[in-house]
């Protein structure tokens, strides 16, 4: 009989990371103000802002947050988001 998988195994099964695309930053006070935007969403797990980019990578939860939730936070603080193609959309 196999064992069942623990409560962090299932948790981490239901993360994802994805890349926003981020418009507006124009400074590491910019990248700061985002990263914090975002990291403050309760289903957020990471955070990466790279301003050189313009963009940030995040993982989180999908089963507690959304897409639309990132992008609201981003937003929120004052900068524009949008989902990168190519990264998963759950």
């Amino acid at each position: 009989m196999a064992a069942l998988a623990g409560p962090e195994q299932v948790q981490r099964s239901d993360f994802v990371t994805l890349t926003l695309s981020i418009s507006g930053m124009s400074c590491q006070s910019c990248v700061a103000h985002t990263e914090e935007a975002l990291a403050r969403l309760v289903f957020v797990n990471d955070v990466r802002v790279d301003l050189g980019a313009a963009q940030a990578t995040v993982s989180y939860d999908v089963k507690a947050g959304s897409v639309d939730e990132l992008i609201a936070a981003v937003s929120s603080a004052g900068y524009t988001a949008t989902l990168l193609a190519g990264d998963p959309f759950p």
